[in-house]
């Protein structure tokens, strides 16, 4: 009796990392930053289908890839912003260059409790809907910045660098 195929489900951010043959790795289990460039030249051209239980958001300015969300594929090249889901099923293909950055991070990181009265701002990260935002040059330098915030107080990783990167996070989805 043959098996059925099981779709990986990555609960954590190591195991996708293993998956996709990238060096990275986490320091922390609920949040982690990263640029494209340093996702290394082992990366897989191509991974899925999978799911996460976990947020992944990437920018890019030059961003070659086809992402799918479900039975859903997209195309995009340049000034894009992707945003998988938990429970999706996903997947990519790298088509080209991958220049910009990629947040993944665990809903109890955003800590939404302590502010009900924004948590409309957040309903889209609960759609099932791909959510492929096209960015303007001028918008993605401003999230860019984020990005490089949250890359800098991620190299200590201390208590209160935690509570600044949750506060980038949060201005930024909003």
């Amino acid at each position: 009796m043959e098996e059925g195929f099981q779709i990986p489900n990555y609960k954590e951010f190591n195991d996708y990392y293993a998956a996709a043959n990238t060096p990275l790795r986490s320091k922390n289990h609920e949040f982690n930053v990263l640029r494209f460039c340093d996702l290394g030249e082992a990366l897989v051209p191509r991974m899925g289908p999978f799911s996460i239980t976990y947020f992944q958001v990437a920018i890019g300015s030059d961003l070659k890839a086809a992402v799918g969300v479900f039975d859903i594929r997209e195309e995009i090249e340049e000034y894009t912003m992707v945003i998988y889901l938990p429970g999706q099923i996903l997947s990519w293909e790298k088509t080209g260059n991958w220049d910009g950055y990629v947040v993944n991070f665990k809903e109890s990181f955003l800590n939404l409790e302590s502010m009900p009265q924004q948590m409309n701002s957040f309903g889209f990260l609960h759609s099932v809907q791909p959510l492929v935002v096209p960015l303007s040059k001028k918008e993605y330098k401003l999230l860019s910045q984020f990005f490089e915030l949250m890359l800098q107080e991620q190299e200590e990783l201390e208590e209160e660098n935690l509570l600044v990167i949750r506060n980038l996070l949060q201005v930024m989805i909003v």
